[in-house]
This record gives structure tokens, C-alpha cells and sequence, in this order.
């Protein structure tokens, strides 16, 4: 376990120059998803609270207007992880309201706010934000658990697999990575209805 230790924080320092390049590159010039996603990494990473390139992309970070519902997912996963983004508090709020209106009439994610249809990739971080936001105190009613969970488990096809779209007929659109995002919801679904009163 030591030896295997050692190595991991060796390939951890290695990378780490890297990293920052990156963290710092999408501070300057990212997407508010992008900066997310690099920040999320340099959180789990364990690139230190006052490293200068850390502080600039947090500070862009608690500045950026994430509209989208991958945008908005993943700064709530970097405010689950990170208490230290500027105007912390103010950020969960907005996020979880917000990623809230991105659901459709039936209870799954699309790009944008109030969309008409779902697909599972956007429905997978809208789940895994609402996981964050309810983390983070955000009120999610247990409706908003059970109508994903529904709407999702329907769309299994008979040998277990998912698609990225909503399923059409016998269509058997079934894929490795879209069969880990239904899983994914279903398993965070079921966590957040377990911890509610029945």
C-alpha cells in the first residue's frame, strides 16, 4: 500500500504542471464548463487553496454566467467539493435554482431552460448537479427524484442497455457510455429518495 502510495503521488506531481497550464488556459479563454470541469480536477487533484492559479480560476469561475445545464452541473460539483469560490453561498443558490428550470414538463435535462425534450448525457449532469445542490442544502423535492427515476428507468431497452435519446419503438440505440449515465441517475436517484421521509 505505501509502495503503492508513493507511485500514485509521484504520477499526481508529474502531472500536475500540466494541470495548471490547462486551469490557467481555460481562466483565460474557457467555456464556464470547461473552467468547471479543470477546476473539479485541480480540486481533486489537491493543488493547494492559495496557489495563484487556482485563486484566478476560482475567482473567473464565481464570475462566469453558466447557462447551460452541463455549465451549471459542473460549478455546483466544484462548489460541493470547493467551499473556497468567491460568494460561495450566493453561487449555490443561483446554480440550483437554475439547474431546477432546466427540467423538462416530464422531469429530464436538455441543453437550455425549460426545454420541450431530454437526452440522458444532459439528463446525467443535471442529475449529478441536483446531487451537489441537495448536498449543499438546495431544496429538491422528492417528486423531482422519482419523475427522473421513472422517466429514466422507462428508457432501459430489454437487455438492460441506454441510449442517448429517448427511446422510439424497438429502436436499440444502446451504447457503453449512455448505459453508465442511466445507471448513474437511477443510482443517485435512489440515494436522494432513500435519505427523504416516504
Amino acid at each position: 500500500q505505501d509502495e503503492l502510495q508513493t507511485r500514485i503521488d509521484k504520477a499526481l506531481a508529474a502531472a500536475r504542471p500540466a494541470l495548471l497550464g490547462h486551469l490557467d488556459a481555460a481562466a483565460k479563454s474557457g467555456t464556464p464548463g470547461e473552467l468547471a470541469l479543470v477546476c473539479l480536477a485541480a480540486v481533486h487533484d489537491g493543488v493547494p487553496l492559495d496557489d495563484p492559479v487556482r485563486v484566478r480560476a476560482f475567482a473567473k469561475l464565481a464570475k462566469a454566467v453558466p447557462a447551460q445545464t452541463y455549465d451549471i452541473a459542473l460549478r455546483l460539483l466544484v462548489l460541493q467539493a470547493a467551499t473556497d469560490v468567491p460568494d460561495h453561498g450566493k453561487l449555490v443558490d443561483r446554480d440550483g435554482k437554475e439547474l431546477l428550470a432546466h427540467r423538462s414538463r416530464d422531469g429530464g435535462f436538455q441543453y437550455d431552460e425549460a426545454p420541450v425534450g431530454w437526452d440522458l448525457s444532459n439528463t446525467q449532469y443535471g442529475a449529478l448537479g441536483l446531487r451537489a445542490a441537495a448536498a449543499l442544502g438546495v431544496q429538491v423535492d422528492r417528486r423531482t427524484w422519482q419523475r427522473l427515476a421513472d422517466l429514466v428507468g422507462e428508457q432501459q431497452d430489454s437487455y438492460g442497455g441506454f441510449g442517448y435519446g429517448v427511446r422510439h419503438g424497438n429502436a436499440n440505440d444502446g451504447c457503453a457510455s449512455m448505459t453508465a449515465a442511466g445507471i448513474s441517475v437511477l443510482a443517485i436517484c435512489r440515494q436522494a429518495l432513500a435519505g427523504h421521509d416516504a
